[in-house]
């Protein structure tokens, strides 16, 4: 997902997101650091937020039903590949996917899954940590050949 997406996919859904929040214009300016005209303004769809601040929204507003319906239980996912970050990725614990996730492929004790509402895929282990993440099945694929080569070995 490009920046410019996830912009609009948060600016469309502002007024939505506030509510849920019970805030007001104002409150909810401070919160995400922007003045209460730039709210107004992308309220009523003449601007769109930045990056910068559709990630704020995004991560401080991300147990809400309108970010967990527009992204899932994959917030930080989205917005790391949206980022295009590249360094290495820390494993971290999942749920295991039981919601939100299809197993697309099992090799080892390594699961493909797939995000059923953001489309991009995960590696993770046996025990839920996940090893990788990307948009791009066919980097999925390669470091899937990496791990199980890798935990062969040992």
């Amino acid at each position: 997902m490009e920046q410019a997406m996830l912009d609009e996919m948060v600016s469309e859904r502002a007024r939505l997101i506030r509510s849920e929040a019970d805030l007001t214009q104002e409150r909810f300016a401070a919160i995400i650091g922007i003045s209460k005209k730039t709210l107004v303004e992308v309220e009523k769809g003449r601007k769109t937020f930045g990056f910068t601040t559709a990630v704020a929204v995004c991560v401080l507003f991300r147990d809400g039903e309108i970010i967990r319906n527009l992204f899932g239980d994959a917030v930080l996912e989205v917005i790391d590949l949206s980022a295009k970050r590249s360094a290495p990725r820390p494993k971290l614990r999942t749920l295991g996917g039981l919601v939100f996730w299809k197993v697309i492929e099992e090799t080892g004790h390594f699961r493909v899954q797939h995000n059923r509402v953001t489309g991009h895929y995960r590696i993770i282990d046996s025990n839920n940590y996940r090893h990788f993440y990307s948009y791009e099945l066919d980097e999925i694929h390669k470091r899937l050949e990496e791990l199980v080569a890798e935990s062969t070995a040992e």
